[in-house]
């Protein structure tokens, strides 16, 4: 990952590098387990570019025989959070990538500096 990254750890350029590492091993996986498509929940996310992500989840899913099932899931984030509080679940600020986590625990602790 950090070697496919080299060069390009700006936000939205490593996003779609990433996107191509996930979209790709989930179509690889989709074809060899028989299933007739695959998606993603990084399409819950207002933070992830959903154009780019249905762009590289079809060219995915042609190159594999597969299909990518792409729908706008953001109506549920709302409703995702609060199900998620309300069950004890674990959720993160930040889409799973090391910068992004970088990125989270810098705003945390700006945020946590202007409290001072």
């Amino acid at each position: 990952y950090l070697r496919a990254l080299n060069g390009r750890e700006r936000f939205g350029t490593r996003c779609a590098v990433c996107y191509e590492m996930r979209l790709e091993r989930a179509a690889i996986c989709a074809a060899r387990e028989g299933y007739d498509a695959f998606t993603t929940t990084l399409l819950i996310s207002p933070y992830q570019d959903q154009g780019t992500i249905r762009t590289i989840g079809e060219e995915a899913a042609a190159r594999h025989g597969v299909g990518f099932y792409f729908e706008n899931f953001r109506q549920g984030w709302a409703e995702r959070g609060a199900m998620t509080r309300d069950h004890g679940l674990y959720s993160q600020r930040y889409c799973g990538c090391i910068y992004s986590e970088w990125e989270s625990l810098d705003r945390d602790a700006a945020t946590r500096s202007r409290k001072m």
